[in-house]
């Protein structure tokens, strides 16, 4: 049981995977995820009585300031910046642990910062724990500088260039845990959104009402505007909720059935997009 536990989590995995995540998930928090400097420094203006800072702010502000104490403009702007050259240095591969390090770092402070004026929302959870995960993994190894540089060394002390579609993918077991760790995060995300579904909404869930509500709500907030359509079509929202409540249960079979990722994965990228 041990061997096969180990098996599952450290077979020799493809460096050039986990080095394509790092560049997605990098990418991604730089153009869509990343709080807006303009936000952060507005927030810093309020009252000093709407800030409740969250116990990951406090933690991670500790080195700077004393415990609980609310950061002012200019430190937010400097880890603001921080944080901008950290991602650029970890999407091209150079120094990427450590730049990936700095970047989770940056990007969690301003989160944190940001949900301790009001509201707590989960979008950017997943990827910002993925940031602090792929930190501690071998995600340097392929598409970076880093390797290029390596590459370069091997051939000019071999005296020979070898071209890289010769050359056998290169593999870890230290580059299949990461992956697996965020497949299952992805999985209970589904999951657990499903079972506040049905605990919190019950049969009011799947009511027209319910749906029509939440597709308005994000359609004019975040401009979805295939939600809106949705929402004007009430006789097909009840489906759409219980096909909803079928994804996210559903979703982890894909980790015991790869080939069902080709199904349930465009369904769960449509359902962020706002139709469902």
């Amino acid at each position: 049981m041990i061997n096969a536990w180990k098996r599952y989590w450290f077979a020799p995995g493809r460096v050039v995977d986990l080095a394509a995540l790092r560049i997605a998930l990098v990418a991604s928090e730089l153009l869509f995820y990343f709080p807006a400097l303009r936000g952060e420094l507005t927030l810093s203006r309020q009252s000093a009585h709407a800030f409740v800072p969250l116990p990951a702010l406090k933690l991670l502000l500790l080195p700077l300031l004393s415990w609980g104490a609310r950061p002012g403009p200019r430190m937010l702007t400097t880890i603001w910046c921080l944080g901008i050259i950290a991602g650029i240095l970890a999407l091209i591969g150079l120094a990427a642990r450590p730049a990936l390090l700095l970047f989770a770092w940056a990007t969690t402070i301003l989160i944190a910062h940001m949900y301790s004026y009001g509201t707590v929302h989960h979008p950017e959870a997943l990827v910002v724990v993925s940031l602090w995960l792929l930190a501690f993994s071998p995600c340097d190894a392929a598409l970076s500088v880093r390797a290029i540089r390596l590459r370069i060394n091997e051939s000019l002390a071999r005296m020979k260039f070898v071209p890289h579609r010769t050359v056998a993918p290169a593999t870890s077991p230290f580059a299949t845990w990461p992956l697996r760790t965020i497949q299952w995060l992805i999985c209970l995300v589904y999951l657990s959104a499903a079972i506040a579904k049905l605990t919190n909404g019950g049969e009011a869930w799947f009511g027209a009402s319910t749906l029509r509500f939440y597709l308005i709500q994000d359609g004019l907030n975040q401009s979805r505007h295939l939600g809106l359509i949705a929402a004007s079509h009430p006789g097909l929202l009840p489906v759409l909720a219980v096909l909803t409540v079928f994804i996210e249960l559903a979703f982890s079979l894909v980790m015991f059935f790869p080939v069902l990722t080709w199904l349930f994965v465009p369904l769960g990228a449509a359902m962020h997009t706002g139709v469902f």
